[in-house]
């Protein structure tokens, strides 16, 4: 493999671990503010949902689907699993609901609205919007007050 190729993939690997490590980051801060047990959780992939669950306050259940939605992932090439198949997908969507209203309400935790997690979805410019209002959340100076200064200021 020559140094140019070895650039690119240190350059690839940068770019999609980037957004892990900072909302692992912002993640753990969340917990820290909230007073939330074990913030090193959020540098694990799977506690990391975890954690966004408990810093929420609320149930951590619909993490069982996973249980339906990963080993899918293996049996997606098998045409006798197609039922499965389906049935992951659903679990998925249901999943991903839930993961929505967890970060909503980790967001109303620290004082911020909960819609800056649907940020994420506007076209183009949405996940940076997301990053800088994450990170609002995390080490914004006080808990409850950037937030509310930022409300009013719109």
């Amino acid at each position: 493999m020559g140094n140019l190729q070895i650039i690119i993939l240190l350059i690839y690997l940068a770019i999609l671990l980037s957004p892990i490590i900072y909302t692992s980051f912002a993640f753990m801060s969340l917990a820290k503010k909230t007073g939330t047990e074990k913030p090193w959780l959020a540098f694990i992939p799977i506690a990391k949902i975890y954690l966004v669950s408990k810093i929420a306050q609320m149930s951590s259940w619909p993490m069982l689907l996973l249980l339906i939605i990963v080993p899918s992932f293996f049996l997606i090439y098998f045409p006798w699993a197609a039922p499965l198949t389906l049935v992951a997908l659903i679990s998925g969507l249901i999943f991903f609901i839930f993961t929505l209203i967890w970060e909503w309400k980790v967001f109303e935790r620290v004082g911020c609205p909960g819609w800056w997690v649907l940020t994420f979805f506007i076209p183009i410019v949405g996940p940076i919007v997301y990053f800088v209002l994450l990170g609002i959340a995390a080490w914004g100076k006080n808990k409850k007050d950037i937030c509310k200064e930022i409300n009013h200021d719109s």
